[in-house]
């Protein structure tokens, strides 16, 4: 999965979350001094991720982070460390 992708999904899990206007959110918007993002919140945003990537993401992460990209950053490693199918090429 691309980290474009992941910046999609990641602004339209917060702006559903918190009701703020998706023009208004970038990848640079402080999570708590511009959207005022509070625990609770944090953790739907978590839920929500956790679905979407079909991973599980520790708390931390997301009180960590303290712009969005931050959650990019991490969901991208995440996401882009999958699994080793079995099938190598030789």
């Amino acid at each position: 999965m691309g980290r474009s992708e992941i910046e999609a999904k990641v602004k339209q899990v917060i702006v559903n979350e918190v009701g703020q206007s998706a023009a208004n959110l970038t990848m640079d918007t402080s999570l708590r001094k511009d959207i005022a993002i509070d625990s609770y919140s944090a953790l739907q945003i978590l839920f929500e991720l956790e679905e979407a990537f079909s991973i599980t993401i520790p708390d931390q992460a997301i009180k960590d982070a303290e712009f969005p990209k931050d959650i990019v950053d991490y969901l991208e490693k995440r996401v882009n460390e999958a699994p080793s199918t079995g099938t190598a090429s030789a």
